[in-house]
């Protein structure tokens, strides 16, 4: 269902095109929302306008709303502000300064917030400053991405630490197959320099500032590059570019999203979650290509250095089902002295899992949950999509975002940090109604 949602937009982009109405996106509401994220309590969403309902060149949008507006009054809409951007909009990541989740976190030297989307429909990053009060604005900002072995820019990260802020962009397509990454450093006017790392898609990122260690989720494994001393992300580590290399997963499992925990969480050794996609290996090898998913499955791993020096994935738990299409993978704000809750997204089977690593405990929020939703449509929307976790938890609730793609509203869920299946679902009609009304 993945890929189906990646390239049906482009199908019905040619399909649309004559009927669009040649007008821009709305600033106002959400319209087939992919990335979100959360700047200083205000929800940030970037709407795709995957249909091409709106003009291609200023369709999408990327909208900042004040939840705690929509709550006290659902007949408000909360709109901090809005701006147009290209059609196709990706996922969306928050480069901020002051992170409240610390400096491990924290662009210290970029001058403000930014909300970075990458665009496939054109192939640039828009890194979209972001006002005090999360107001969204782009004077001419995109960065172009484009080149000649690679097209579709999706997945995005942020690689943050003192004297750093980078950015990370995967693309959906490349040149026989081939997996590509682009570096874009915000501190050298976005200089961007790319590099191919095997085959298959460039699903999600995650960084270790201590280590100054990216990692990236693509199907072969989840490759890991030192970034150390300024290396040269566009060269081979035999041309003197910068040194890495893949942690394998057994066969039958393809790495689509992953999260880093807490660098301050318990244990000797720093924990990658992976959100994996299950196929049936054998047939594979039988039919000589990848047959389709049979499940997923949210995986828990210490990161162990061999003799070697190199990274290597220990299973410590086993592997937790989640369901069909896995679509997104987030932390919640930390516990001390505790480990991380995480919540993993699928879109095939639509539902949200919460996941305790403290204590194993887990809850699954499905689509088909009714509960008291003012509007009758079920929690999450058709085809979720989009998570984001609000990393300032208030009175011990963590709040996380869910977007919906095909109904164009946004789920907020709160969480207790202490007991997580106590997790509720406040009444969302408002973000329907007011911002998801196409």
């Amino acid at each position: 269902m993945v890929r189906r949602l990646v390239w049906v937009a482009l199908l019905s982009a040619a399909a649309c095109s004559e009927v669009s109405r040649g007008e821009p996106g709305s600033t106002s509401t959400f319209y087939r929302p992919t990335g979100i994220g959360v700047y200083a309590g205000k929800l940030v969403v970037a709407s795709s306008n995957a249909d091409l309902l709106y003009d291609s060149d200023t369709g999408g949008s990327v909208i900042s709303v004040d939840p705690a507006v929509v709550a006290a009054d659902p007949t408000r809409a909360g709109l901090v502000g809005g701006i147009d951007i290209e059609s196709f909009a990706g996922e969306m990541a928050i480069a901020d300064p002051a992170d409240p989740r610390g400096a491990e976190f924290q662009c210290a030297d970029l001058p403000g917030p930014l909300a970075l989307v990458p665009v496939r429909g054109a192939d640039v990053l828009y890194p979209i400053s972001l006002a005090p009060n999360a107001a969204p604005s782009c004077d001419g900002c995109a960065i172009d991405l484009s080149g000649h072995a690679f097209a579709d820019a999706f997945s995005v990260g942020v690689a943050c630490s003192p004297g750093i802020a980078r950015v990370y962009v995967g693309f959906l397509r490349g040149l026989a197959s081939s997996a590509w990454i682009s570096q874009i450093d915000l501190l050298r006017g976005g200089e961007v320099k790319s590099n191919v790392f095997g085959q298959g898609q460039m699903r999600s990122f995650a960084y270790d500032s201590s280590l100054e260690r990216l990692y990236a989720a693509q199907a072969g494994g989840i490759h890991w590059v030192d970034l150390v001393e300024d290396c040269d992300f566009s060269l081979s580590e035999v041309e003197g570019g910068c040194h890495g290399g893949v942690m394998a997963l057994p066969a039958g499992l393809e790495a689509h999203y992953i999260a880093l925990s807490r660098a301050d969480a318990p244990g000797s050794a720093r924990r990658l979650y992976v959100l994996a996609r299950v196929f049936d290996a054998q047939a594979a090898a039988t039919i000589g290509i990848r047959p389709g998913d049979v499940d997923g499955y949210l995986l828990v791993n210490d990161i162990e250095v061999d003799l070697t020096g190199i990274p290597r994935l220990n299973l410590v738990k086993p592997p937790i089902r989640v369901g069909y299409g896995p679509i997104a993978l987030a932390l919640l704000p930390g516990r001390t002295g505790m480990r991380d809750v995480v919540a993993a997204l699928t879109v095939d089977d639509p539902a949200l899992l919460l996941f305790d690593d403290d204590n194993d405990a887990s809850v699954v929020i499905a689509r088909d949950v009714v509960g008291t939703n003012a509007t009758g449509h079920p929690w999450l929307g058709g085809s979720p999509f989009g998570l984001a976790v609000d990393p300032v938890p208030a009175a011990g609730m963590a709040r996380v975002y869910v977007s919906s793609f095909g109904d164009n509203y946004v789920t907020p869920i709160d969480v207790p940090l202490a007991d997580i299946e106590g997790t509720q679902v406040p009444p969302a009609g408002g973000f329907r109604r007011i911002l998801g009304g196409m």
